[in-house]
């Protein structure tokens, strides 16, 4: 009998996901249209959202969207360009105190605002 996958909203899938796309600059635009998304379908829409979806629904994806960015970043080979990284900076900086205005914060935003910050290159 094999092992049935793991459901398609899971961490690993999420990992899987974001390490096999093309090009580390594809990685990040994906994360940022992701967390984009599910922000939108954040709630009722007296909270700001679209009110198809539950907050706490959303704030999971947003969440291992994010855990699963840490995980590539972290993994050595994350090579984006500058142009990139600072996008991709921007956006969560000004997200993740969004999420935290709705009552769903991101509960590690300080360290994965510093890792991002970690792949600027200063330029020459």
């Amino acid at each position: 009998r094999t092992a049935s996958p793991a459901p398609l909203n899971s961490v690993s899938h999420l990992e899987a996901s974001v390490s096999h796309i093309n090009t580390s600059d594809d990685t990040l635009q994906v994360a940022r249209q992701d967390t984009s998304r599910w922000f939108g379908n954040f709630g009722n829409k007296a909270n700001g959202g679209n009110g198809r979806h539950d907050p706490a629904n959303c704030s999971k994806h947003i969440n291992d969207r994010i855990d699963a960015l840490r995980k590539v970043i972290c993994s050595g080979a994350f090579q984006p360009s500058r142009a990139a990284v600072v996008a991709t900076y921007d956006h969560f900086k000004t997200m993740l105190p969004k999420l935290e205005e709705k009552g769903w914060p991101y509960p590690a935003p300080d360290e994965f605002l510093l890792e991002l910050s970690s792949l600027i290159k200063v330029e020459a």
